[in-house]
């Protein structure tokens, strides 16, 4: 790989990663406005975050240009967070 092509997949990458980070910022600061007057939704809100997260996270890991295993052992070890989590 020459400088050029690094230098141009890392650009590719970090403006997915910021585009997927401003998107989920500017969703939880909405969520956030939202509720802010419904204490007693303040769990759905938080849900509904994480499942935003989750989300942004999967889609930067598909999205990333990555190899094929990497992105395997990526969604593998999601897939292991999330069962956790849940469990």
């Amino acid at each position: 790989m020459d400088f050029l092509t690094i230098v141009k997949v890392g650009l590719q990458s970090a403006i997915i990663i910021g585009l997927v980070a401003a998107v989920v910022y500017f969703i939880h600061k909405r969520l956030i406005a939202v509720y802010a007057d419904k204490p007693d939704q303040q769990f759905q809100r938080q849900m509904i975050n994480v499942a935003l997260v989750m989300t942004g996270i999967m889609i930067v890991v598909l999205t990333v240009p990555v190899y094929d295993n990497t992105r395997g052992s990526l969604l593998s070890l999601i897939g292991i967070d999330v069962s956790a989590t849940i469990a």
